[in-house]
């Protein structure tokens, strides 16, 4: 079973109060998984905040798999596995200047 580390920045790291969680997914398990298993512990608002209605991470999110962004595959993401010992980070929209 592999350990996936799940960190989330900015607002979603306030709204949830955790800045990382360490969460357990079953072999073959995706995004929609890991997300699945984070509102688990978080709350079910959770998968609103990374996914839109149909399932697809959030245009509006960054997500990043080990350093990539799901953006630049050809799926945004849907079709990632992960593996033991990968890390996602998820940021919202950020604005400053």
């Amino acid at each position: 079973m592999p350990r996936v580390r799940l960190l989330l920045f900015a607002t979603l790291r306030e709204k949830f109060g955790v800045k990382e969680l360490d969460l357990e997914l079953g072999r073959g398990g995706g995004l929609r998984e890991l997300f699945e298993a984070a509102a688990d512990r978080l709350g079910g608002d959770f998968l609103s905040e990374v996914l839109d209605d149909s399932g697809l991470p959030r245009d509006d999110r960054i997500i990043m798999v080990n350093g990539r962004n799901v953006k630049d595959t050809p799926d945004r993401g849907t079709s990632i596995r992960l593996a033991d010992g990968d890390v996602v980070a998820v940021f919202p929209p950020i604005a400053g200047g």
